[in-house]
């Protein structure tokens, strides 16, 4: 039997640089239609959502009492929002601001745009730090990656950021305001 070549052909390492290329990541790129999201969007698309699961919240918590609660301030369950304006947060009167109203949600006053102040943005902060360490190749890929991953987030983690913020606050008075960084977000 005749020594295979030590030496690969130009067929052997086209074919192998084909599977390579089959097999390898390919980057997803989303276009979107615009870069920014509408009041009445928020208000038919996302917002019945939060109120269906802050309603869900006040009947397991309380049997659905909308009324005055343990502290007598009627505020059982607080909506925090950025100050976005599509959250009618900032508006006279809007139709997400009708609609949280006519549900009696409470919503929390909060600076626009405060990742330094804002729970969120350190939950977000994760979510993006474990998204880096997974591959994708679709849209869809993507969207159950961000699922498994939120799903993951521990109320142990939650809370160890949210125990920072008085902290973060005190750093944000002491820094006139700039960027803080701390060793958890």
């Amino acid at each position: 039997m005749p020594r295979k070549s030590s030496v690969e052909t130009v067929e052997e390492y086209e074919a192998k640089l084909a599977k390579w290329n089959d097999e390898s990541h390919h980057p997803v790129e989303v276009k979107r239609k615009g870069n920014s999201m509408t009041a009445k969007y928020y208000a038919e698309n996302l917002l019945p959502l939060y109120i269906d699961e802050i309603n869900a919240a006040r009947v397991e918590r309380d049997g659905g009492c909308f009324g005055v609660d343990d502290w007598g301030d009627g505020a059982h369950m607080i909506l925090q929002e950025d100050n976005d304006r599509s959250h009618g947060t900032t508006q006279g009167k809007s139709l997400p601001r009708s609609l949280k109203d006519r549900c009696w949600i409470y919503r929390l006053k909060h600076p626009a745009q405060s990742p330094n102040l804002n729970p969120i943005e350190a939950i977000w902060g994760i979510l993006k730090q474990r998204i880096k360490r997974r591959i994708w190749d679709t849209l869809d890929e993507l969207k159950q990656i961000l699922v498994e991953e939120w799903e993951k987030i521990t109320m142990e983690e939650i809370r160890a950021r949210i125990a920072e913020m008085r902290l973060r606050c005190r750093m944000v008075v002491d820094r006139g305001g700039e960027f803080v960084k701390t060793d958890l977000w």
